[in-house]
C-alpha cells in the first residue's frame, strides 16, 4: 500500500502549521519555556527563555541540555556551572523542582523557577517542562518594604528611648540640683566655721583641738567628694540630654564629640571597668547632620566592641579632618570579625552573635544612616585582632 503524496505532503503542512501555532503561543507567554525530552535534546523552546539566560543568538532546538558550553552565550560565567544548573533542574528522576536563582550577569536578574515532569497517559516519562519568570522587581521592592519596615520599626524604638532618657534626665535633674545648692550652702558655712577658727577670737584651745581638727577634715573632705558626685551627675544628665535630641526635625550644626561623650556615657554600664577607652580627638568643625540618629550609629558600633571583647580590651575612638570631611574611626581589640563574613556584615538580619544576642539589623540601619547623610561607613577586621569601623561624613551637606 503506496503513501498519497498530496496526503503526506497535507500532513506535513499541518504539523508544520501545528508547530508554527505552538511556537507563536511559546513566544507570546510573558515566562520562558523550555521542554527537554527523555534523551535530554532541547525540544521546545521560546523567545523570553534566550533572553533570561542570554541565549538570544543561540539555536537550542536539538541541543543537548547540558551543551551551553560558552560563557559569552550565556549568564553563566563558567561552563560548569550552566552544566550544574540544567542537569538538576531537568533530571528526569526529579519530582517538581523550585528553585529561585541569582543570577550577576550581564545585569543582576532573579528568575524563579518550576520544573516538572512530562508523562503519557500510561505514565512514562518523556521529558520535562521548566517554566522560568524574571521576579527581580518584585524582589527589590520586598527587599525594600523589609528595609523602610525595619527602619520605621527601628526609628520608632529610637524616639521611645529618647523620650525615656529625656524624661530619666528631667527627674534626675530637679533631685540632683536641689542637693548641689545644697552642698554649696554646707560648703559655704564649714567655710565659715574655719574663719571662725583661725580667727583672733577663737580660742586656741578650741582651735588646736584634736577632735575639732578631725571634725574640720571630715566636713571639707565630704564637701569635696559631694562636689564631684554632683558635678559628675550633673554632666551624665546633660549627656542624656544631648543623646535624646528630641529636637531633631531639622539638619543641625552640632559638635560631633558631644555626641561621641553623651553616646559612651549611655552605654558606660556595657564598658565598665573592663574595657579602656582610649580617646583621640581632632580638630573638627561642627556637622551638619541629624544628631539623634548618628547617636545611635556610634551606640550601635560601641555595643557591638563591647560585646566583642568579652573579658578585657581597648576600645579608641579618634577624629580627624580630610579635607570637606569628617572621618570617626572606632576601633577595638576584640574577636575579630571572619573575612568570609566582612561583606555580609551590613545584610539586614545577618549576625554572628548568639540567639537573644543579636537581630542583625544594627549594622545595616548604621550603613542606612550613614548613606542618607551621604557619607560612608567601612570596616578592617582581622580574627583575634579586632575591628575597625572608619565613619566618613561631609562636613556641609545640603542633601535632603
Amino acid at each position: 500500500m503506496t503513501s498519497d503524496p498530496q496526503e503526506t505532503s497535507n500532513l506535513e503542512q499541518s504539523y508544520k502549521t501545528l508547530h508554527n501555532l505552538m511556537e507563536s503561543i511559546l513566544d507570546s507567554s510573558l515566562d520562558g519555556i523550555i521542554l527537554v525530552d527523555e534523551e535530554g535534546k532541547i525540544r521546545l523552546v521560546n523567545q523570553v527563555f534566550k533572553r533570561l539566560y542570554g541565549f538570544e543568538n543561540c539555536d537550542l532546538v536539538g541541543m543537548d541540555i547540558l551543551n551551553f558550553q560558552s560563557s559569552a552565550c550565556c549568564c553563566f560565567r563558567q561552563p560548569e556551572e550552566s552544566q550544574k544548573f540544567f542537569k538538576e533542574i531537568f533530571a528526569l528522576g526529579d519530582p517538581v523542582i523550585r528553585r529561585e536563582l541569582d543570577l550577576t550577569q550581564p545585569v543582576r536578574k532573579v528568575i524563579s523557577f518550576y520544573a516538572r515532569p512530562v508523562v503519557d497517559r500510561e505514565g512514562k516519562i518523556l521529558g520535562r517542562i521548566s517554566i522560568h519568570t524574571d521576579v527581580t522587581v518584585e524582589r527589590n521592592l520586598q527587599a525594600e518594604m523589609r528595609e523602610a519596615q525595619t527602619q520605621l520599626i527601628q526609628s520608632e524604638k529610637m524616639a521611645s528611648l529618647g523620650m525615656l532618657v529625656a524624661g530619666i534626665a528631667h527627674e534626675i535633674n530637679t533631685p540632683i540640683g536641689s542637693i548641689n545648692s545644697n552642698n554649696d550652702i554646707l560648703v559655704r558655712a564649714v567655710g565659715k566655721m574655719r574663719d571662725f577658727l583661725n580667727c583672733a577670737h577663737c580660742p586656741s584651745e578650741v582651735a588646736n583641738d584634736p577632735e575639732v581638727v578631725k571634725i574640720m577634715g571630715i566636713l571639707e573632705e565630704i564637701n569635696r567628694n559631694n562636689r564631684l558626685a554632683c558635678d559628675r551627675i550633673i554632666t551624665i544628665i546633660r549627656n542624656l540630654k544631648n543623646f535624646a535630641r528630641l529636637d531633631e526635625a531639622e539638619r543641625k550644626q552640632v559638635n560631633i564629640h558631644e555626641g561621641l561623650d553623651s553616646t559612651l556615657t549611655l552605654v558606660q554600664h556595657q564598658l565598665k571597668t573592663r574595657i579602656q577607652v582610649i580617646k583621640e580627638y581632632g580638630e573638627l568643625p561642627e556637622i551638619e547632620c541629624f544628631p539623634n540618629q548618628l547617636n545611635q550609629v556610634f551606640m550601635n558600633l560601641f555595643v557591638n566592641a563591647g560585646q566583642a571583647m568579652p573579658d578585657q580590651g581597648t576600645l579608641s575612638i579618634k577624629t580627624f579632618r580630610q579635607g570637606q570631611y569628617a572621618k570617626i574611626v572606632i576601633s577595638d581589640t576584640g574577636i575579630g570579625i571572619p573575612s568570609e563574613n566582612l561583606s555580609k556584615i551590613f545584610d539586614p538580619g545577618f549576625t554572628t552573635k548568639g540567639v537573644g544576642v543579636g537581630t542583625g539589623l544594627g549594622l545595616s540601619i548604621c550603613l542606612k544612616i550613614i548613606q542618607d547623610h551621604h557619607g560612608r561607613i567601612d570596616v578592617e577586621s582581622e580574627v583575634g585582632k579586632g575591628t575597625t569601623f572608619t565613619v566618613t561624613l561631609p562636613i556641609q551637606n545640603k542633601g535632603a
